[in-house]
């Protein structure tokens, strides 16, 4: 099968922020058909994300410190309301 690469764009749009691209990504995963996806990038991409998507203060290493390289992290996605 290999790599799916048709929600790939090339690079950033001019226009837009950072918070749109992780939403995003959300939005994708959570419309995965699959049990469990793998996903590999950045470390600064990861360490974003953590600090939005995790408790306002949480003090979890994620939201304080990069990725090493080759390091692995594994969490749950889940989707959810407020109010």
């Amino acid at each position: 099968d290999g790599f799916a690469l048709a929600a790939q764009r090339g690079t950033k749009p001019l226009r837009g922020h950072g918070g749109e691209r992780l939403a995003a990504f959300c939005q994708w995963a959570l419309a995965r058909p699959e049990p469990t996806i793998v996903v590999a990038g950045h470390s600064l991409w990861f360490q974003y994300f953590f600090r939005e998507y995790l408790p306002a203060g949480c003090a979890h290493d994620a939201t304080q410190f990069k990725i090493a390289n080759g390091g692995v992290v594994a969490c749950d996605l889940c989707r959810g309301e407020f109010g």
